[in-house]
């Protein structure tokens, strides 16, 4: 939607101050991701065990974590930081971002960008 009339004319008129577009959505889902297989490796061990060991659901979080970081630095220059519209709370991807929790994908060989290139890009 960035690159649309629609986007420009919405900028231009000065009637929002912030749209989410859902990309708020995606971070809350990569939040929920971490979360999630942290609880599944402290409450069921052997449940985390056959996420690990599933090499295609690996490579399905890993195809969703990516889409997911491209739409995020995707939306960085439209961000409201940047003059744009669209919001992401800093907190969700600090959260995110923050070694305990992103350390999750790690452990299941997933790479990721890191936290200084998510908060460098603009």
């Amino acid at each position: 939607m960035a690159d649309t009339y629609f986007y420009s004319e919405a900028i231009q008129s000065g009637k929002y101050r912030s749209y989410d577009g859902n990309i708020e959505g995606t971070a809350d889902f990569m939040l929920y991701l971490l979360s999630y297989l942290k609880a599944v490796k402290e409450k069921s061990p052997d449940s985390y065990l056959k996420i690990k060991n599933r090499p295609l659901f690996i490579a399905h979080v890993q195809r969703l974590w990516s889409a997911a970081e491209r739409v995020l630095m995707d939306a960085k220059p439209y961000a409201t930081e940047n003059g744009g519209i669209y919001y992401v709370d800093q907190n969700v991807l600090d959260a995110i971002y923050s070694g305990s929790n992103i350390s999750e994908l790690d452990k299941l060989g997933v790479p990721h960008i890191s936290a200084i290139h998510m908060k460098s890009a603009k």
